[in-house]
């Protein structure tokens, strides 16, 4: 089946805003798209992908002062059949996950540049 789907999204930033988002198809998924997959942004700001951990396509900017608007539109091809599941996968309370864990969440090199300045 042809999926249509995208996003309009804006923000209203009152000073520079680094942002990441994540808005991109899954590169798993790139040769099921029937159109152009790109992400339009107004006004225009340098854009920066980068793939994390898991393989998605992460795209790095900073929001100016002011309104900043996010659009996308695009067509996917689907079998329309779910997701394979793993039903004997345990979910965890957050309260119960080891501490080790969350030393390993996010963007370590990010983290480090941030707390530098830059």
């Amino acid at each position: 089946m042809r999926i249509r789907a995208g996003y309009d999204i804006a923000f209203n930033c009152f000073q520079d805003v680094p942002m990441v988002l994540m808005l991109t198809v899954h590169p798993s998924r790139q040769g099921d798209l029937l159109t152009d997959h790109a992400i339009r942004v107004s006004p225009n700001v340098a854009l920066r992908d980068y793939k994390d951990g898991f393989g998605n396509v992460c795209t790095r900017l900073v929001a100016p002062v002011g309104q900043i608007n996010f659009r996308n539109e695009f067509i996917i091809e689907d079998s329309g059949l779910p997701d394979e599941v793993a039903p004997h996968a345990e979910q965890i309370p957050l309260d119960r996950l080891p501490d080790e864990l969350w030393r390993n969440l996010g963007d370590d090199g990010v983290r480090k540049a941030a707390y530098r300045g830059g």
